[in-house]
């Protein structure tokens, strides 16, 4: 795994585990901004070929597609 990967691994790990916190504390702003955050990670991962399957979790992922 490359650094630019193993960073971006990093980052992704963080908005998921912020956007579930915002979810326990029904924060709604907050679990937009997270999802936002998410997907961008996501996407830019996708743009330099980086096979993210796995790295979030299916329910995560599923807000935060509905919420951007």
């Amino acid at each position: 795994m490359s650094g630019f990967q193993a960073t971006l691994r990093e980052q992704v790990d963080d908005a998921q585990e912020r956007m579930a916190s915002a979810v326990l504390e029904d924060n709604t702003s907050q679990i937009h901004a997270h999802g936002a955050r998410l997907m961008d990670l996501l996407d830019r991962a996708s743009s330099h070929g980086i096979d993210t399957k796995g790295w979030v979790d299916n329910s995560v992922l599923r807000l935060a597609r509905e919420v951007v």
